[in-house]
């Protein structure tokens, strides 16, 4: 018989692998559904840099 501390510890790991089969099927998926053309794949989002910013702010 489980004490309460096993308990709450057991219902803790199974939640976490829950978790990490639930990211893997969910990127799985995501990949497959890219594959068959259901999705477009994700574009990264340009981030400015310090240059650009500089170029954009009026001189002084």
């Amino acid at each position: 018989m489980m004490t309460g501390k096993h308990r709450c510890y057991w219902i803790a790991t199974m939640t976490l692998k829950g978790d990490l089969m639930k990211n893997l099927m969910m990127n799985w998926l995501h990949d497959l559904a890219v594959a068959l053309g259901l999705i477009p794949p994700m574009q990264p989002v340009p981030i400015p840099a310090d240059e650009e910013k500089r170029r954009r702010q009026p001189r002084r």
